[in-house]
């Protein structure tokens, strides 16, 4: 019973608490190999966690970009939805005619020249490409 107790502290990371409890169960069970292994793979960490110097500035910088990220990523997709579908002033006669230009764009018959092509090409696929990498990289752990 106090063993699973030590493991909630340990997941709870109260590492003093569980080493103490730890201890304490080797006192009673000296040839319990779990408890002698979890313990001494805490004070390695402990011991490595504090021989290793502190983070430099820019990967504690870079860290807490991403943590930024992380948690207002919504909002920069939301923006860049809103700037790539109001790229163009919108009015009311394009909006009742969306469906002709619809049609008639489907079959090919609209001319658009090469730049202004290229750039709302450009915009709608970097954003995709952006918010897949972002689906990719900060969901995978």
């Amino acid at each position: 019973m106090r063993y699973n107790l030590v493991r909630v502290c340990e997941a709870s990371f109260e590492f003093n608490k569980t080493e103490t409890l730890y201890k304490e169960i080797l006192r009673e069970h000296s040839k319990y190999v779990d408890c002698v292994l979890r313990l001494g793979s805490m004070v390695h960490d402990r011991a490595r966690r504090n021989s290793t110097p502190n983070d430099s500035y820019s990967r504690q910088l870079g860290q807490w970009l991403i943590n930024l990220l992380i948690k207002y990523w919504i909002f920069v997709s939301c923006g860049m939805l809103l700037l790539v579908s109001i790229q163009n002033t919108v009015v009311i006669y394009r909006i009742i005619y969306m469906v002709f230009y619809l049609l008639l764009a489907s079959i090919g018959l609209e001319i658009v020249p090469s730049d202004v092509l290229a750039l709302k090409l450009l915009t709608s696929s970097t954003f995709l490409v952006v918010n897949i990498m972002q689906l990719y990289y900060f969901h995978s752990g």
